[in-house]
């Protein structure tokens, strides 16, 4: 019976144990390669746009911003023509007022004359109160204001009832002007607060948004109480 020699075994565990370590430098230096190859690899795909993609880019950019103002100048046409209402309703309210605490005459009127903020032509959009000095025998204004740029007053007599039979006057002060002659149309409330106006009319002031046909308020004011309302389309 022959027996087990173990060298030439322990000889090759050995020479694997020494050869190991080589195997792991080298799959060491491998990984590293393969690493630094996808980073060479990465790097060269990266690159910048494209002139065409910044026109693109460019094109989309600008056609969102006219969109964009379009919206906002319909929005504050809107808001003017609100505020417009409110300021016309507001005048005559003072008008009145003023003719009940002083006890004598009083008036509201609206005069065409020209736009000086944008140079536009003569059209009804300044609006002045005033009050009757029976000692003087003249009108002396106590307050006056002009409509927002983008409201317009619908000049025809059927929208604007009030236009119907407007009057010179020659005591205006515009625009740094004294004695400027224009056309107004009044409402004389008396000193109990009543209008002076035909009680079987129907007065009413039409003020419409130019950006848009079907938009406009229209205020009433009652002929006799001088009692006012807007109307909104």
């Amino acid at each position: 019976m022959s027996r087990f020699d173990p060298s030439p075994v322990l000889s090759e565990t050995m020479k694997s144990a020494d050869e190991r370590p080589n195997r792991e430098v080298f799959c060491g230096k491998r990984r590293n390669f393969r690493r630094a190859s996808g980073r060479r690899k990465g790097a060269a795909t990266l690159r910048g746009f494209s002139l065409i993609e910044l026109l693109v880019v460019v094109v989309i950019v600008m056609i969102l911003a006219a969109v964009g103002t379009v919206a906002m100048q319909g929005v504050s046409a809107a808001r003017n023509l609100t505020t417009a209402g409110s300021m016309v309703l507001d005048q005559i309210s003072l008008a009145q007022q003023t003719a009940l605490t002083r006890n004598t005459r009083s008036r509201w009127q609206i005069i065409e004359v020209p736009d000086l903020r944008t140079g536009e032509e003569k059209a009804w959009r300044l609006m002045r109160v005033q009050v009757f000095d029976p000692t003087n025998r003249a009108w002396q204004t106590v307050d006056r204001k002009l409509l927002p740029v983008s409201v317009n007053v619908d000049p025809s007599t059927n929208a604007s009832t009030l236009l119907a039979n407007p009057q010179p006057v020659d005591d205006l002060t515009y625009g740094g002007e004294q004695g400027v002659s224009a056309l107004a149309s009044s409402i004389v409330f008396r000193p109990d607060g009543r209008t002076s106006l035909n009680p079987n009319s129907i007065c009413s002031l039409t003020l419409r948004n130019p950006r848009k046909a079907n938009d406009f308020i229209t205020v009433q004011i009652d002929p006799i109480s001088g009692r006012t309302r807007t109307f909104r389309q």
